[in-house]
């Protein structure tokens, strides 16, 4: 036997398979070949499982970044949430201040607690002079009148924005022995005496325009005002008293 044929034999390995009672079988197959079945067959199985679960795992991926953009953008949605509930608390905060000040003020009541306060006003119970404070400052006073009506125009101006001022508003027009109140809705109850709450209610931050009207003709041909503005605790912090207007004049 020669040399080459050993070496093409060792190539082959053969399998003897007994099937009584027939004769035995040999089965021959290519060493290569039995290599790739008993490697490559489990390697490609292998590689087929893992390209699997990569698929089965992207889509999961992709749910989770954008849940994750979803997480990033609730706490923005909380943010204002929070901003709201912050305002709330200061509110609350500042109502509280408030109603400590008005307890304050009831026990300190003075016995004259329903006289006549500034003409036609009742005074506010514990009520302060606070104008010296300068909380508030009056501009642009204009007067305007028709057969109908008359009419003052102000300016409410605040001279510290970070500080917003609230109350009342109540202004007075003489006109000879006549006396109109603004609002309108208090001219019934200028003999009994007016709460200063009754007036007209207002906030400002920096400014804010006023326009008191009163109705029918004055009872003279001069008139002048008076303004009162209280804050919510009924301290006085503006008194304005304006020159005489006359009727057929516009107001500088």
């Amino acid at each position: 036997m020669s040399a080459n044929s050993l070496e093409e034999r060792s190539k082959e390995v053969s399998i003897v398979i007994y099937d009584a009672p027939r004769p035995p079988r040999y089965l021959k197959f290519n060493k290569s070949f039995l290599s790739w079945m008993l490697y490559g067959v489990p390697l490609l199985i292998g590689l087929s499982i893992v390209i699997s679960l990569v698929l089965a795992i992207a889509p999961i991926s992709r749910d989770s970044i954008k849940s994750s953009s979803l997480d990033i953008s609730n706490p923005m949605g909380n943010n204002d949430e929070e901003t709201k509930l912050k305002e709330i608390e200061a509110r609350i905060s500042d109502l509280e201040m408030e109603n400590q000040v008005l307890q304050n003020k009831l026990a300190d009541t003075p016995s004259e607690a329903t006289d006549l306060y500034f003409g036609q006003v009742l005074r506010p119970y514990g009520s302060q002079n606070l104008i010296d404070k300068g909380f508030l400052q009056l501009e642009q006073i204009e007067f305007n009148h028709d057969a109908q009506k008359s009419v003052l125009k102000f300016q409410l101006i605040n001279p510290r924005p970070e500080a917003r001022v609230s109350g009342h508003i109540i202004v007075f027009q003489y006109s000879g022995t006549e006396t109109k109140v603004y609002p309108g809705a208090l001219q019934n109850n200028t003999l009994d005496g007016i709460k200063f709450s009754q007036g007209e209610s207002f906030a400002v931050s920096r400014l804010r325009p006023t326009v008191a009207e009163f109705s029918g003709l004055s009872a003279s041909n001069k008139v002048k005002f008076v303004i009162y503005i209280f804050n919510r605790e009924g301290d006085l912090i503006v008194k304005h008293v304006t020159p005489e207007f006359e009727m057929t004049n516009k107001a500088r």
